[in-house]
């Protein structure tokens, strides 16, 4: 079984839904040549979880990488110390659009 390379990280059995180029920020990244499956962890895998959060805890650019996972919908892995479940929440939610006419109609 071969990994997908995605962002310099091989990572198995993970397909993200586009390729995303690599930010210019990831050199930086404490994460940069760790392996992916640090951060790629199965939810009952609480110790591998928590290394990867203090890992990314002391990380230059830990804010650019979450903005990075919360802008590009990362669904897997821990990004900027957050978990997927703590992005979705962080994520701006979505509006309906507003009606102008109806704002603007007297009653």
């Amino acid at each position: 079984m071969t990994g997908n390379r995605y962002l310099g990280l091989t990572v198995q059995g993970v397909v993200p839904p586009l390729f995303t180029p690599r930010p210019e920020w990831f050199d930086e990244a404490r994460c940069a040549g760790l392996g992916a499956s640090l951060f790629y962890v199965d939810t009952g895998n609480k110790a591998l979880a928590y290394q990867a959060r203090a890992i990314c805890a002391e990380c230059p650019v830990q804010r650019q990488c979450l903005d990075h996972a919360i802008a590009n919908g990362e669904q897997h892995g821990i990004w900027g110390g957050t978990t997927w479940r703590e992005r979705k929440v962080m994520r701006p939610r979505r509006r309906p659009p507003y009606n102008l006419h109806r704002a603007t109609e007297e009653p």
